[in-house]
């Protein structure tokens, strides 16, 4: 018999003001295949986050990592969906847009300016693997389709995470005492309650 330990790692907040690229114009880019406006010139920003503080955290093979919470802010008139991206994640995922080219697809929603909270960590974690952090930053690409992005469009941006391991262990525990399984048979009080003569 197989228990399988779930232990956080660590937990990830980024927020926008605090993106590395915030003033490198290389950080914009038009992307979307859905982007027609002919007044947009970039309608995606790449976003870099600074974890060499924790570098040092120790993760297996197993680790995974579950988004928790994001805001996306709102920039005028757009077409939806729009989309976060993410690097550094060790997962086998394709998708149709730039020929598979592109970084694993962490989140996509229609609304923006409202804070989401993602429940199902079924649907919204990735596995890592163990140098997660060793490069000391996080990328992140989001894309918001006919919006013109500019270098400050993202100091609102917030996006959260939580770091866990999988710990498979076999159930060996030869430090504890045997179970006397004739104990935990039925007991019945012979008497009724009463206190014998």
């Amino acid at each position: 018999m197989k228990y399988y330990r779930y232990k956080q790692v660590q937990r990830l907040t980024f927020f926008g003001y605090d993106d590395i690229f915030s003033s490198d114009n290389a950080s914009l880019s038009k992307t979307s295949a859905q982007t027609t406006a002919a007044n947009v010139d970039n309608d995606t920003k790449r976003l870099r986050f600074d974890v060499n503080k924790i570098s040092s955290v120790q993760l297996s093979n197993n680790a995974r990592i579950v988004l928790e919470s994001i805001y996306l802010p709102t920039l005028g008139s757009r077409n939806a969906p729009f989309t976060v991206r993410m690097n550094n994640l060790n997962s086998n995922s394709f998708d149709s847009e730039n020929k598979g080219y592109n970084s694993t697809l962490v989140y996509t929603n229609d609304t923006t300016g409202s804070t989401y909270n993602t429940s199902n960590e079924l649907f919204y974690n990735f596995s890592i693997d163990q140098h997660f952090f060793k490069n000391g930053y996080i990328d992140f690409q989001i894309t918001y389709p006919n919006a013109n992005i500019a270098l400050t469009s993202f100091t609102k941006f917030y996006i959260s995470f939580v770091v866990y391991d999988v710990n498979e262990e076999e159930l060996l525990l030869k430090d504890t005492p045997e179970v006397d399984f004739k104990n935990l048979r039925a007991h019945y009080n012979l008497n009724n309650g009463r206190i014998p003569k």
